[in-house]
């Protein structure tokens, strides 16, 4: 409720104008690099594929009915399967922290096992599109240098009754249930 004498609020009156374009750049200055390649990983693959559909992509793939065409920014493949010839794209697309694929197949499906075996094609005979994952740093042997050094004798806390008296730390009597 308005007192007297004092008007209510308003807000300013819409604008019909529309908004003024940005000035571009001097030609030359950003080039646009055009398409480029979008690396993924194997957890990439995951995320779109079930497991059942990726086991039978590995299995096109290990049969040799993979065939990867020279497409630079996408994975071209034609996929033999039960005396068929498809034909599969996936194209990478960087979603920010994850990789999201846009992806055909002759057979009509949205996400199936030709589409799986091409992608692990690519990633298995062209080192440019594979991205690191933590999965491939679970393969990596440890690093001896990197393990932590065990504390020296006699000091932090010690047990009750696995040492001598002269150890240095609090005094821990042996746990009884």
């Amino acid at each position: 409720m308005a007192s007297a004498g004092k008007t209510p609020y308003r807000p300013p009156p819409f604008s019909a104008k529309p908004p003024q374009p940005r000035p571009m750049p001097p030609e030359g200055l950003f080039p646009n690099p055009g398409p480029s390649r979008v690396p993924f990983a194997q957890e990439d693959l995951a995320r779109v594929f079930d497991v059942k559909t990726i086991q039978r992509g590995r299995t096109l793939v290990m049969a040799g009915a993979v065939r990867l065409g020279a497409a630079a920014t996408r994975v071209e493949a034609t996929v033999s399967d039960l005396g068929r010839e498809l034909t599969v794209t996936v194209t990478p697309l960087d979603r920010g922290r994850r990789v999201a694929f846009e992806r055909s197949c002759g057979c009509g499906r949205s996400a199936c096992a030709h589409m799986a075996a091409a992608a692990m094609a690519a990633l298995d005979a062209r080192p440019e599109w594979r991205r690191t994952s933590l999965l491939d740093l679970m393969d990596q042997p440890v690093n001896a240098a990197v393990k932590s050094p065990s504390p020296p004798v006699g000091e932090g806390l010690g047990r009750g009754d696995c040492g001598s008296e002269s150890r240095k730390g609090i005094f821990l009597p042996p746990f009884r249930a």
